[in-house]
This record gives structure tokens, C-alpha cells and sequence, in this order.
């Protein structure tokens, strides 16, 4: 529907997706084996671009010898992967796996059970690169990112939605090359440190005025202690949402389809424990329309599969025009980068029903999540989503 914001039936098949007993033996084979289902689709279909793909993608996520190993079990490739995971289990007993860093680790928590946890693993990393090339094709600006920011970083993303005036938290100042660079006057202004190439909230630190600090002198010592040199760190202000909606961030994803970006999904986390949006113990789907509150997210994570429901059926002030914000953000996304096809945007609503913008972030971690949420989905997409050349739109 081309006067719809919305990507069709894998947007309504994801905020409205039916309950169902979330993370038990059942539901991860289930999610897995529609992760196999679309790999030998695309391994039929485009066997000499997926598989080209295949080891671009493992030379940049393991390197080259993982990458020629991994070539050799191409016929049972998904089921290889469990073997990998294995081994990376084993790895990580002595160095921590990205998806277990930082408050954002939440949204990666494993499945009980030491089975289940495995196939859980094994679900995430073959969707990544399944879901990875139905969207983005061979692109290896895209696989590149898959891996780290190099583009994609905070001030990428803050330079786009100034572009297009999305309201982002005002920065105060900058620490850079071990000095803190101020623009504004930081008295009485609480902030937030973000480090300006991290994820998942790595590195995040929250600061009360008149509590951790006083002066700019107080801010730069903080980040001499906390920070390497050769970090470069934004300081943030530290924004507040609305009380009557109460502590919550908004987790938008946009899709790029031939008639211009769709939004995929619109999600609410709220009840922080923290002022720290990672520290969300609710997750939900909004509809874009309306902006009620319609369904819960316990598809996204084991640690909110037994969230109560006290928010459904509330009313969120804006969603509608915050999406099609977010779609003017894609769309000068597209203009320098047209293989980024999925983008997640977070913002807030403040106590003035004004939104507020955090940042944005390359969904390839997002995006399978939906796609591989249930069978309808996946034949949805498998029948709309075709991978992006450099030539397509």
C-alpha cells in the first residue's frame, strides 16, 4: 500500500502478533528452523551471490581461516553454525561476547536450559546473516557495518536528524584527545556521557549537577578517570520524559522498499529502574495509527517473556508523526548510503508532548528479529524483500 507508512503484513504480524509460550523448547527450535528454511531459499535462489556473501560475512565477523573453514560445511551450513557456537561458548570464558557487554545485554539474554541456549545462539547468528542478505545483498559497505560503526557512528546520526529536524538532546560539550571541549554552560544541567562509536549502551554514564559534578573542571576529570584517550566521548543533555507517561523510550525501525522507507515496527520499553533506558523491565508494540499500547514484545527477550501487562491499551501522544520523522531520517540516510535499508531510531516524549531523538542505529540486528518471529513473516518476506544491488533503489 503505497499511502500506508507501515510495511505491510510484516509490520501487523509483529504488532500484533499473538501470545504464545515464548523461549520454551518449542519456540527456539521453531525460530531456528525458519532461519534454515530461508537460508537454502537463498542458497537456491542466489547461489553464487549468497554463498560470495557467506564468506565475505564470516572473513569480517572471524577472520580468514574461520571463513575458508567454514566454507567446507556449506551444504549443512546452518547446522555448522551450532558447532561454532559451541566453540564460541568456549571462548567466552575467557573474553565477553558483544551481546553480553553492557546494560544492553537485556535484549540478548539466553533461553534456561543449556540446549535451548545453544540453538538460541545458534537462532541469532544464522538470522543475522540470513536476514542480512535478503535485505542488503552482498553490499560490503553493509557487511562492514554488520561488524562495527565506521560511518554509522553518534555523530553520523546526530548530523542526520539535524538535517532533516528531528530534536535531538543538546550537546554540552565534547571530550576529546583527553580534554573536554564545552559549548554550553553545564550549571544546573544534569548530562549523560556516551561514547561516540559504542553500542548497547556501553560506556553510557549518567551525571546529577550538584551530586557527581559542579563545574566543567569536575566533568573533565571524570572523563580523564573513565575514559581512554583516545575515546572520544559526547556529553549530553540528560533528558527528561513525560511523568504522565512515566519513564520510557520508543524504539522505532524503518525499512527501505522501492517506494520509500516503511516502518517495520514501533516499540515502547518503559519502567526503567534506572535512568538508563537499557534498564527497561516492560517492553510493548504500538500501533503507528492510533499510538495505543496493542501487544506485548515478550518475543524480544527471555528477561521480558513474563513482563505483566499493566500498559496495554494506553495511548502514547505523537507516534504517528515521530514515524514519519523517523522516515524523513531515512530517506537522508538513503541519499549517501542507499544500502542501509533498515534503521533503528530511539527517542523519548518529554513533559512537553515534544519528541526527543537519541540516535539512530544500523538495525541488522533488529530487523531478524521480526522477520523470524513466525512463519508468516518469513513467507512475507521472502515474497516482498528482495536483496539490494547497487543499482536498485
Amino acid at each position: 500500500d503505497q499511502g500506508s507508512i507501515t510495511l505491510g503484513e510484516l509490520y501487523e504480524g509483529t504488532t500484533f502478533c499473538n501470545d504464545r509460550s515464548w523461549f520454551t523448547t518449542v519456540d527456539v527450535w521453531y525460530r531456528y528452523s525458519l532461519t534454515v528454511i530461508l537460508h537454502y531459499r537463498l542458497a537456491l535462489t542466489y547461489p553464487l551471490a549468497y554463498h560470495k556473501f557467506l564468506f565475505q560475512y564470516f572473513k569480517v565477523w572471524y577472520g580468514l581461516p574461520v571463513a575458508l573453514f567454514s566454507m567446507l560445511f556449506l551444504p549443512a551450513f546452518p547446522f555448522y553454525v551450532i558447532l561454532l557456537e559451541i566453540g564460541k561458548r568456549i571462548h567466552q570464558l575467557w573474553v565477553v561476547d558483544w551481546t553480553q557487554a553492557g546494560p544492553g545485554s537485556v535484549f540478548f539474554q539466553r533461553p534456561k536450559g543449556l540446549l535451548n541456549s545453544f540453538i538460541w545462539d545458534t537462532y541469532i547468528n544464522v538470522s543475522m546473516f540470513t536476514g542480512h542478505f535478503l535485505t542488503c545483498g552482498s553490499s560490503y559497505d553493509a557487511i562492514l557495518h554488520s561488524y562495527v560503526d565506521i560511518v554509522t557512528t553518534k555523530n553520523y546520526w546526530r548530523s542526520v536528524m539535524d538535517n532533516v529536524g528531528m530534536r535531538t538532546a543538546r550537546l554540552m560539550g565534547r571530550f576529546k584527545e583527553g580534554k573536554l571541549e564545552m559549548h554550553h554552560d553545564v550549571d544546573g544541567v544534569d548530562v549523560v556521557c556516551k561514547v561516540e562509536n559504542s553500542f548497547l549502551g556501553i560506556g553510557d554514564k549518567f551525571l546529577e549537577h550538584g551530586k557527581d559534578f559542579q563545574t566543567a573542571t569536575d566533568l573533565e576529570k571524570i572523563c580523564s578517570e573513565d575514559y581512554q584517550t583516545s575515546q572520544e566521548v559526547l556529553i549530553l543533555e540528560l533528558v527528561r520524559w513525560d511523568p504522565k507517561i512515566g519513564s520510557h523510550a520508543i524504539d522505532i525501525v524503518t525499512f527501505a522498499t522501492e517506494d520509500g522507507p516503511k516502518v517495520l515496527s514501533c516499540l515502547y520499553w518503559g519502567d526503567f529502574t534506572s535512568t538508563s533506558s537499557h534498564s527497561a523491565t516492560s517492553g510493548y508494540c504500538v500501533d503507528v495509527d492510533s499510538g495505543n499500547i496493542v501487544s506485548g514484545a515478550k518475543w524480544y527477550s527471555v528477561f521480558y517473556s513474563q513482563q505483566e501487562m499493566k500498559h496495554l491499551g494506553e495511548v502514547l501522544p505523537g507516534v504517528r508523526q515521530a514515524c514519519e520523522d523517523a522516515i524523513e531520517g531515512h530517506k537522508e540516510v538513503l541519499k549517501k548510503h542507499p544500502w542501509m535499508r533498515m534503521v533503528g531510531w530511539d527517542c523519548m516524549v518529554m513533559k512537553n508532548s515534544e519528541w526527543v531523538w537519541f540516535e539512530g542505529n544500523y538495525a541488522q540486528a533488529r530487523m531478524p528479529r521480526r522477520i523470524f518471529l513466525k512463519f508468516k513473516n518469513l513467507v512475507w518476506a521472502m515474497k516482498n524483500i528482495r536483496p539490494w544491488e547497487p543499482n536498485s533503489k
